[in-house]
């Protein structure tokens, strides 16, 4: 009996919340006051592509599980979203999404941009049904460049001013290779040969460290060429990081179950086959529940971070994990899509996630005190737990 009060207790804590949050949201969108995040502790300008398609999935959701017993209102707003995405001013063509505005950098942000956007138009298509989404979506996908001797996505680009070649960060690879795995399971085709080869090759791209911690590049190791630049690139991290104090292991832990997040989608949309047997992959779940992991994303030692950015976040935990990835909310899914068993531990991830976005569950509702850099992305992230409503039987054990 107290196991099966458990399995209630939680089911109703997350459907509260993500109540409590659909409709802080909806109220928001409502009186026109939900602005554009700013890509959390990187601070580049969003335009407002991220923050539709975060909003597809959690809107699609709540209609999927029958969250409210009417749905009609929800149903248009999803509509609308759909509507502001195919028609985004933002939108130049192919896969060419602008979705942040700042010198130096890419507006695509990688290819983990349409990676997002994918995912949006997949979750509305399941529930809108609208051919419309498809046939944009078939659009958008026939445009993705890859890189054949690589098995790896290059950026969309729009001109030949707009920085191209392959997207280096793995965590970017791999969201967009969850993206168009949802895309064929919504759209039943089979999978693209570039997914197939993408996975095919997961051992390659995927570098874990012995503990099963995800590294966050890539490594290029096509050409003798090549594999010298990467030896290069290596040495001169190590030999940086020992003269500086630093570590690329701080932002790989912010990191970590935002990786392992993605492995999870693609297990639960049934095809886990593409990576079932790499043990690099298993490693990267099993260091999932590792209380060490919790332990560097419950801390901030960002003096350490090799990647360091010139703003200092003054706070208490990691601020790459909490306060910008959602880890409590992607370590639930996770709990619950690889079956990992870690009851204390879950509601440890849980609860700090909570207090991250200033919840109190006592009283059941928002204060201001959110602890992070991107207020406004932290709370459009939730929709990454509202996946956990297609379950109902959601358990920290």
């Amino acid at each position: 009996m107290e196991k099966i009060n458990q399995k209630i207790n939680f089911n109703k804590m997350i459907n509260d919340f993500l109540k409590k949050s659909f409709e802080k949201i909806d109220d928001l969108l409502v009186n026109n006051q939900l602005p554009n995040g700013h890509n959390g502790p990187y601070r580049d300008n969003e335009t407002d592509v991220r923050k539709t398609a975060h909003l597809m999935v959690f809107y699609a959701n709540v209609i999927k599980s029958n969250l409210y017993s009417d749905s009609t209102q929800i149903r248009n707003q999803l509509v609308n979203f759909k509507n502001s995405l195919i028609n985004n001013s933002n939108y130049k063509g192919g896969a060419y999404f602008r979705c942040r505005i700042k010198p130096g950098k890419d507006e695509v942000n990688g290819v983990i941009g349409i990676a997002w956007v994918i995912e949006g138009l997949c979750a509305s298509y399941e529930v809108l049904q609208d051919d419309e989404i498809l046939v944009f979506l078939d659009k958008i996908v026939k445009s993705l460049k890859f890189n054949k001797l690589r098995s790896l996505w290059e950026r969309p680009v729009n001109s030949k001013l707009d920085k191209t070649g392959v997207d280096e960060t793995y965590n970017h690879q791999l969201w967009l290779g969850y993206a168009l795995v949802y895309y064929a399971k919504v759209s039943r085709t089979e999978l693209l040969e570039e997914v197939k080869s993408f996975f095919f090759n997961v051992d390659i791209h995927l570098n874990v460290r012995k503990s099963g911690l995800i590294v966050h590049g890539l490594k290029n190791k096509t050409t003798l060429k090549n594999k010298v630049k990467t030896i290069l690139k290596d040495f001169k991290i190590y030999v940086l990081s020992k003269k500086n104090k630093t570590t690329t292991a701080y932002k790989e832990n912010g990191y970590h179950l935002f990786s392992v997040f993605a492995f999870a989608r693609i297990k639960d949309l049934g095809f886990e086959n593409l990576f079932s047997s790499s043990l690099k992959v298993q490693k990267a779940v099993s260091y999932a529940s590792n209380k060490e992991l919790y332990a560097f994303l419950t801390s901030n030692k960002e003096e350490t971070d090799y990647y360091a950015i010139k703003t200092t976040s003054n706070l208490e935990n990691n601020r790459y994990g909490f306060p910008y990835n959602v880890s409590g909310f992607e370590f639930v899914y996770i709990n619950l899509i690889f079956n990992l068993k870690t009851a204390s531990l879950g509601k440890k991830y849980f609860d700090k996630q909570l207090e991250v976005l200033g919840f109190t569950k006592q009283n059941n509702y928002f204060t201001n005190d959110t602890l992070t850099e991107d207020s406004i992305n932290l709370f459009l992230r939730v929709y990454e737990l509202s996946y956990c409503l297609n379950y109902k039987d959601v358990t920290l054990s």
